[in-house]
Formats: C-alpha cells, structure tokens, sequence
C-alpha cells in the first residue's frame, strides 16, 4: 500500500467527485420517481462494498488526522514552554 500526500485542496477535490457521484444517483431517484418506476433493477454489491470500505478509509483518515493535530499540539506547547523557561 502506497501512503500518498493529501494537501486540503486534494480532499476537498476528493468530495466534490463523491458529491457528484451523490448528485447523479439523486437525480436517478427522481427521475425514477417522476416516471413511477419502482423496480429499477441495479447490481450494487460491489458498490456496497465500495461503499462500506470508503467509509473505513475515512474513519481511519480522521483518525490519523486527530493524532496529528494532537501531536503539532503538544510539539507547539513544549516549544512555549522552552521559550518560556529561557
């Protein structure tokens, strides 16, 4: 597994293609609604499991994130109190 930079601007990138994504299955739903078609058949066991993985990886991601920002946090108050102590 390859561990790649995300910078914001990448996740923001990141959820406008999920966002689109969201968007047309939205308007799939409508447009079923408006056309009253109750049995539109879709394999969607891949797209669960997609989907089910994609949420682990977010969940891991803000994690990883938390640690780091509680580990800048502690770096910048020792630095303080250093500074503080001279």
């Amino acid at each position: 597994m390859t561990l790649r930079r995300y910078e914001p601007n990448h996740l923001d990138q990141l959820a406008l293609r999920l966002l689109d994504s969201c968007s047309t299955l939205r308007r799939l739903a409508q447009r079923s609604r408006e056309q009253k078609i109750e049995d539109f058949k879709l394999n969607d066991k891949k797209a669960l499991e997609w989907l089910t993985n994609l949420e682990l990886w977010i969940q891991r991601s803000e994690d990883e994130l938390e640690m780091l920002v509680i580990k800048n946090r502690g770096t910048r108050l020792a630095r303080q109190m250093r500074v503080s102590d001279d």
